[in-house]
């Protein structure tokens, strides 16, 4: 059976993560929507079909493990199994649709969630939709004889993503368990407190100095391979911390909080998730954020969550108001992005990608790509800068800046470059070049 993971338009929501990366590439619980499918399905090595935006493919395929076997299209013959990139799938999920489609063989399926589809099954020989209806998300439902409804989680905007962390961080723990076949963690230092050993994962080589609690009374606590957690570090499930992190001494990590692989951090951190390979390495709050790839939080750097009304909060989104209904939402940067030390971010803020962010105040709350700058006084990145930056970066882990990373940063400084002269004189942009549209 071929399988095809579709990305549509619902990408757009989520600026600025979406604008690196495929929207089945978001993290939630400890895997992201694709590797989680990956993983439950078993994919062997057939093809796998994406269907992502055109700027995107090359970069996905560089950095797909399994490069040679990609194929941006939606198949048309055989079997065909495929997925919605927006929705979050559990094991048993997939399970219930490989059942149907195994017991009812010829039947075309359609299972629906919210407003919006989940996943169709199409046999040989039978006509489904094609790559332009996935995409915009308008086909005829009459394809398929069979349809269902299945309760699962749908993420429409980024701050859902947070909302959904917790439960797929439990989902994600059950799932890891029962394909274990050693212990689920090595001896520990017996001043290492643990509570609730039974939600407690560790991976190999991973190192936990005494003095540091593992609170897993509320939710699992998952620790992946090489993760070092200093003397007093308070952790509280559910909570995924991924390879090779590094969490400092003192460092609190609460509930439904993630950490992708290759993280360091510190301070404090609540209903958070961040990508990977970023760095939040000393004091401050960050609370019910995501923070993407290649980002780096100086010193003191804190994000407020919540109104001081505490009413729910309103973003602006591609130009729209949206009410989200969430009391709780902080920070969303994108990658390539900084915070010099003691910076300061309002409620629901939005930094685009490749973002410098210092100087005295609070910067607004929406931030376009490439800000070089603070409060009162902003300047468009220049991208030879840039560049160089976010190399000096990645070398620090021993990963080098693809020529396809590059194209595409470089087509996103355009666009910004372009935005910004049709509206002043373009040599060095200063003041009020930025609005709150959303982004």
């Amino acid at each position: 059976m071929k399988l095809c993971i579709v990305e549509d338009q619902g990408y757009q929501a989520f600026y600025p993560l979406t604008k690196t990366r495929p929207v089945f590439d978001l993290r939630c619980g400890k895997f992201t929507i694709e590797e989680r499918l990956l993983e439950i399905l078993e994919v062997g090595s057939e093809p796998l079909y994406y269907l992502i935006r055109h700027e995107l493919q090359q970069i996905w395929k560089s950095k797909h493990k399994r490069d040679s076997n990609i194929i941006f299209d939606v198949p048309t013959e055989g079997d065909r199994l495929i997925l919605n990139g927006r929705v979050l799938f559990h094991e048993e999920q997939i399970s219930e649709i490989i059942s149907k489609t195994q017991q009812n063989k010829g039947g075309q399926f359609l299972w629906l969630c919210n407003d919006t589809w989940a996943a169709m099954y199409i046999p040989e020989e039978k006509r489904g939709p094609g790559s332009d209806e996935l995409f915009d998300g308008k086909f005829d439902y009459n394809l398929f004889n069979n349809q269902m409804y299945m309760d699962v989680g749908v993420i429409t905007y980024p701050w859902e993503l947070n909302r959904y962390n917790a439960k797929m961080i439990r989902s994600d723990f059950g799932f890891i368990t029962k394909r274990l076949q050693k212990l689920r963690f090595p001896p520990l230092h017996k001043q290492v407190a643990i509570l609730n050993a039974e939600n407690l994962i560790i991976g190999k080589h991973s190192e936990i100095y005494p003095f540091v609690t593992l609170d897993c009374t509320h939710g699992p606590v998952i620790i992946g391979d090489n993760v070092t957690i200093e003397s007093g570090a308070y952790i509280k499930g559910p909570v995924c911390i991924g390879d090779n992190c590094l969490i400092s001494a003192n460092t609190k990590l609460y509930t439904n909080t993630t950490l992708g692989e290759t993280c360091k951090v510190g301070g404090e951190i609540s209903h958070s998730i961040i990508h990977g390979f970023s760095n939040k390495r000393h004091s401050g709050f960050l609370g019910n954020s995501y923070i993407g790839k290649w980002v780096n939080l100086g010193a003191g750097t804190n994000t407020s969550n919540m109104k001081n009304n505490y009413n729910a909060i309103s973003v602006r989104l591609n130009g729209k108001k949206i009410n989200t209904g969430q009391q709780f939402l902080g920070l969303y940067m994108g990658d390539h992005s900084r915070s010099a030390i003691d910076t300061s971010f309002n409620t629901a803020s939005f930094i685009g990608v490749g973002c410098n962010i210092f100087g005295e105040g609070i910067p607004k709350k929406n931030v376009r790509d490439f800000t070089w700058g603070g409060i009162e006084d902003f300047e468009l990145y220049e991208f030879k800068k840039f560049i160089e930056n976010a190399r000096r970066m990645m070398i620090r882990r021993e990963i080098e800046l693809s020529d396809e990373e590059i194209l595409l940063l470089k087509s996103l400084h355009n666009c910004r470059t372009t935005e910004l002269g049709s509206k002043v004189n373009l040599s060095v942009i200063k003041g009020n070049g930025f609005d709150s549209s959303g982004e």
